[in-house]
């Protein structure tokens, strides 16, 4: 049987309900799937990265700064965040939402593991913030190229 970890952001919101209906459907389709979340125990983390959107939501910053994605940045939060699972007990890997598709991206490369990592993008802005070279598909509503190209017209 094939078995697909799903992992989401933060806390059980949007990216959680999509987690679940992928769950739902992988199932059905009689794929095991395991739900992590990446930021259990981290919530001095979390704190610090909502400070950082809050305010720039409140200065109406609307693209976000390039630190926030820079892989130096991910590696120290994939430093800080245990992982204790491993990437080749899977089949594959679908995450809703970016900063933990990144990070278990990041953590593939630690492993040296060449499990396959979706990230499918629930929220309404153009997607991806940056490409991570280690995942190896990205879906959602709003593609960046489809984005910027409709601006550029």
């Amino acid at each position: 049987m094939k078995k697909v970890l799903l992992a989401y952001g933060y806390h059980k919101s949007g990216h959680y309900s999509a987690v679940h209906a992928i769950e739902e459907e992988l199932e059905s389709r009689g794929i095991a799937a395991e739900t992590c979340n990446l930021w259990e125990g981290k919530t001095q983390t979390i704190d610090m990265l909502f400070s950082i959107f809050r305010a720039f939501a409140a200065r109406s910053v609307k693209q976000v700064p390039d630190f926030l994605i820079a892989p130096e940045l991910l590696e120290i939060l994939a430093d800080e965040m245990h992982f204790g699972v491993d990437l080749q007990s899977y089949d594959g890997v679908i995450s809703t939402h970016q900063y933990s598709s990144s990070l278990i991206a990041t953590h593939k490369q630690k492993q040296g593991s060449n499990v396959p990592i979706i990230h499918v993008h629930i929220n309404y802005t153009p997607f991806p913030l940056q490409m991570h070279p280690l995942i190896d598909f990205y879906a959602g509503a709003t593609p960046k190229e489809d984005t910027d190209s409709k601006l550029h017209q």
